[in-house]
């Protein structure tokens, strides 16, 4: 290809130029003169090609940028306040525990026999009384029975209220009085204080409680003194009979 000098080529560009606005009125989609159309172009600076290059290049290889997260702000750390032990609840404190060794939960399956020495000795309580007020007992044997009948109410209540944390307060109706003699009235009783000893071995040796089986020995040992004495009283009358 000819060599153009500065003059030259600026008006050959020129003529290019004239020319090809009238190619691109007539066919725009030709191309006539490619290779003056290369030759007449002018060339690119090299400021100007690094910096496309660079672009380019940035934008084809790298990968899309990520848009950057802002920073969180720093939240001030709460200062610890110590901590004040707080007062024992009533499940711990001594002598509060929910299985203790006696009056616990093996009492409990006696609570029942429990509660019927309770309503039976207040029954008891009641006969004597009435039967003290009808008789001329000089000796003070009913009186006897009744106080030892209101002392086994005490225990047993006692018991109870350890077993449950409960208080009670069995009453009894007034009981109906038999029309007995003296002789009588000491059988009867007698009887009474008998089975209550009996009664009173045989939840001793039922129940796992050793606390609740120490108590019922002690009020069968209790009924049986009362039972023995009633029993030297009816002896001495026995004899006077003959």
């Amino acid at each position: 290809m000819e060599q153009y000098t500065c003059g030259e080529r600026q008006a050959a560009r020129q003529d290019y130029q004239q020319y090809d606005r009238i190619w691109q009125r007539v066919s725009p989609e030709l191309d006539p003169y490619p290779e003056v159309r290369a030759a007449m172009a002018p060339a690119p600076s090299a400021g100007t090609g690094t910096a496309a290059g660079t672009v380019n290049g940035a934008a084809a290889g790298s990968a899309p940028a990520v848009p950057s997260v802002p920073a969180v702000p720093a939240v001030p750390a709460t200062p610890v306040q110590p901590v004040t032990p707080a007062a024992p609840a009533a499940s711990a404190l001594p002598g509060d525990i929910s299985d203790p060794c006696c009056m616990g939960t093996e009492a409990q399956l006696s609570l029942g026999v429990l509660q019927g020495f309770l309503e039976e000795e207040c029954r008891q309580r009641m006969v004597y009384l009435a039967y003290a007020r009808r008789m001329n007992d000089r000796s003070g044997l009913l009186r006897r029975l009744a106080d030892q009948s209101l002392a086994h109410i005490k225990k047993l209540a006692a018991a109870h209220y350890l077993i449950t944390g409960r208080c009670v307060h069995p009453l009894a109706q007034s009981p109906a009085v038999q029309p007995y003699t003296w002789c009588q009235l000491l059988r009867f009783c007698y009887h009474q204080e008998a089975c209550d000893r009996f009664n009173y071995l045989r939840a001793a040796d039922e129940t796992t409680d050793p606390c609740l089986t120490e108590l019922f020995q002690d009020l069968a040992e209790a009924s049986g003194e009362a039972a023995d004495e009633l029993f030297q009283e009816l002896s001495r009358l026995m004899c006077r009979q003959r």
